[in-house]
């Protein structure tokens, strides 16, 4: 299903996409937002990483930059998917990446390389959650109403940002941090799991599903 061309932005599917696109951002920043505290909290305190945070900071920050050669690749590629079908590999993938956060898997290898693979989760994580949750927004950009009315793009952006800055990285990491004094790692990479799960179901119950009736209403 290709979701960028014109479509019916009267109908009421059309104001469920916009609506359905800003709740799974606001996830995709709870979810980074919470990476980003907790994989510090574990380097620092169960990896013995220098306590301050210019190692661990360093580190974590670097995992940012895997995102320059998932856009690279997703450049390349784009045209032998449809959206809504890239949104779905990048979900699935970062859903691969979470699995490197539980204990089954990293007490598989040595303590000292088990850092390393928290690392690589955020990496990948970080990447393929951002990337889709970019393509999203842009699905939402199709959808935007007419200047002055309540879902313009105007309204619509600002509801974003107040909906990531206010809600999803103010409340990720006091969450992650929760999660890891209350339930330990695993608890922790349990509701990562959850949350990029939910994401997924969020796109293609919600988002994908209402484009489709849009589409169907020209």
């Amino acid at each position: 299903m290709h979701m960028d061309k014109s479509l019916d932005k009267s109908s009421k599917a059309a104001v469920i996409v916009i609506v359905g696109c800003l709740v799974i951002s606001a996830l995709r920043s709870f979810i980074v937002s919470s990476l980003e505290s907790a994989s510090s909290f574990l380097l620092e305190t169960k990896f013995g990483w220098d306590h301050s945070h210019r190692t661990t900071g360093a580190a974590v920050g670097a995992t940012f930059l895997s995102c320059i050669p998932a856009k690279l690749v997703h450049g390349r590629l784009r045209g032998r998917l449809a959206t809504s079908s890239w949104i779905r590999v990048l979900t699935c993938t970062a859903l691969l990446g979470s699995t490197l956060f539980h204990t089954r898997v990293t007490d598989r290898f040595p303590h000292s390389q088990q850092s390393l693979l928290i690392l690589i989760g955020d990496a990948v994580v970080f990447s393929c959650i951002y990337l889709a949750d970019g393509l999203s927004v842009s699905v939402m950009a199709a959808y935007f109403q007419p200047q002055g009315t309540w879902l313009d793009s105007g309204r619509v952006m600002l509801v974003f940002g107040l909906l990531n800055a206010g809600v999803g990285r103010t409340l990720g990491p006091w969450w992650s941090r929760f999660a890891l004094a209350s339930g330990g790692q695993d608890f922790y990479a349990t509701t990562q799991t959850a949350l990029i799960t939910a994401f997924l179901l969020g796109f293609e119950v919600v988002v994908r599903l209402s484009a489709e009736a849009a589409q169907q209403r020209q």
